[in-house]
């Protein structure tokens, strides 16, 4: 049994998943760049717009969910470039829907409010522009495919969260299904392909859609769009059933360096180690 370190899960302060891009930082490694990390750097470059900067701001940069899609891609044994370019893309795409999805619902009531909706809808398909170019140039066309069948989703999913947020008793057991595909279906789509293609004995879909479901649901984006997902209980059922899943993995040392990776992006609502001992 997890403990939880207190009784409210919600993160304050600035979003845990917007890596510090600025060398430095205390960070207890060998090298300072481990390699996803130069991945985040590299989606950074990519997404820098002088334009999309100057009216919206420096874009955000899901560090925690490309380094979920980098092990996961690791443990397939790809090569080194493509799991870049996999990682890349699939954070733009990323990054293009939550773009979109802070679009307001409510129609604009002044020509500012309009600009700026304009200028949010147009950076959110930069970036998925980006995705297109970055995966057709090099032929991954099946892999552009199973991720457009996975935003398909994840909109489906969206459309139907919204239907619910009239109705404050929407019970977990409803919206939390619908939170890990909206959140994790990217990775999973992804999880599901190299499983099929590599013929393993397991897939990374659940492991990806809890953590990814965890890292929106205890960061405060969550009240800003969803302020009705209130069941302070959810992380911990998460956490839960994340260390389940990791204890059943058959090699230890990928096993401990999933433990430790989530450890550090987890650890203010961890009230103990994620793995058991023994």
């Amino acid at each position: 049994m997890i403990r939880v370190a207190s009784s409210k899960l919600w993160y304050t302060g600035q979003e845990e998943h917007v890596i510090d891009l600025s060398v430095g930082g205390g960070r207890d490694m060998t090298s300072v760049h481990t390699e996803w990390e130069s991945i985040v750097e590299e989606i950074a470059q990519y997404a820098e717009n002088p334009f999309v900067k100057r009216c919206l701001g420096r874009p955000h940069v899901p560090s925690f969910f490309v380094q979920v899609l980098y092990m996961m891609l690791k443990s397939h044994e790809l090569p080194i470039s493509r799991i870049r370019r996999l990682c890349t893309a699939t954070a733009l795409l990323q990054m293009a829907l939550d773009i979109h999805e802070t679009v307001s619902l409510d129609k604009p009531k002044t020509e500012e409010q309009m600009r700026i909706r304009q200028l949010t809808v147009l950076a959110g398909d930069y970036y998925s522009s980006q995705f297109y170019r970055l995966l057709s140039e090099q032929g991954e066309v099946e892999a552009v495919a199973c991720l457009a069948q996975a935003t398909c989703r994840i909109n489906e999913a969206k459309m139907r969260l919204y239907a619910l947020r009239d109705d404050t008793r929407t019970s977990s057991s409803v919206w939390l299904p619908l939170i890990r595909r909206i959140r994790g279906e990217l990775l999973a789509a992804l999880a599901d392909f190299f499983h099929a293609e590599n013929r393993w004995d397991h897939s990374w879909r659940p492991l990806a859609e809890r953590l990814m479901a965890l890292d929106y649901l205890v960061s405060p984006r969550v009240k800003e769009t969803f302020p009705w997902l209130s069941d302070d209980s959810v992380p911990a059922v998460l956490l839960e059933e994340i260390q389940s899943w990791l204890e059943g993995m058959k090699l230890s040392e990928e096993r401990q360096e999933w433990a430790e990776a989530i450890q550090r992006r987890f650890a203010p609502v961890l009230g103990e180690p994620l793995l058991r001992e023994g």
